[in-house]
């Protein structure tokens, strides 16, 4: 997701109208554009995995915060996919030369009660999720303190970033705590299915 929002042409024109975002997209290279989307397509193949991966290693110590965390951030994923798709609409439409007609049409689809409705399930998923995760596996004191904290502070911190209008950019500093965070999570997972095969045998 880093690389991804790096090559996203119109990371300063987030929640901007049609005409800014694809103006972004036309002066993009065509290259690099294409790298964006295809960068966004493997995150939404891997998220599961670590949101999953991160649900079975607390919902020992945590089980409602795990389960309720891990549910939310699963949903949020769902309808990240909707915005991997306007993404693809943003880049094709720019590759057609815009005009007045596919902007309105741009502005109609990203207004439209039903993209908002997804747009509001991807915020309350994929921010408050990965944080109650983060609260979940600093219960379990199977990761270090300051991993916990780098998952928990990505989502105020893209919060405060969207109110201050800095666009996606924010991301390369959230997607960056949630890497870091993620490292003794998958160094923990590890030790945890070591740890769960010997007690099978056992």
């Amino acid at each position: 997701m880093i690389l991804e929002v790096i090559f996203n042409p119109s990371r300063s024109a987030a929640g901007s109208t049609g005409s800014a975002v694809i103006a972004a997209n036309i002066a993009a290279n065509a290259g690099t554009n294409l790298w964006h989307l295809h960068f966004g397509m493997l995150a939404l193949f891997l998220f599961p995995f670590g949101t999953l991966g991160m649900t079975m290693l607390a919902i020992r110590r945590s089980p409602w915060l795990a389960t309720i965390g891990g549910f939310l951030a699963l949903t949020g994923l769902f309808a990240f996919i909707v915005f991997a798709g306007q993404e693809e609409l943003s880049y094709l439409m720019a590759q057609m030369g815009g005009g007045a007609q596919l902007v309105a049409f741009w502005n109609r689809f990203n207004t439209d009660p039903l993209m908002t409705a997804y747009l509001y399930i991807f915020i309350i998923g994929h921010l408050i999720g990965p944080m109650l995760l983060g609260i979940a596996l600093g219960r379990t004191h199977m990761i270090p303190a300051w991993a916990a904290w780098a998952i928990i502070l990505r989502s105020p911190i893209q919060v405060v970033g969207f109110l201050a209008h800095t666009g996606l950019s924010i991301e390369i500093v959230t997607y960056g705590l949630l890497l870091i965070g993620s490292i003794p999570v998958a160094l923990a997972l590890l030790k945890f299915s070591d740890t769960a095969i010997i007690e099978r045998r056992l």
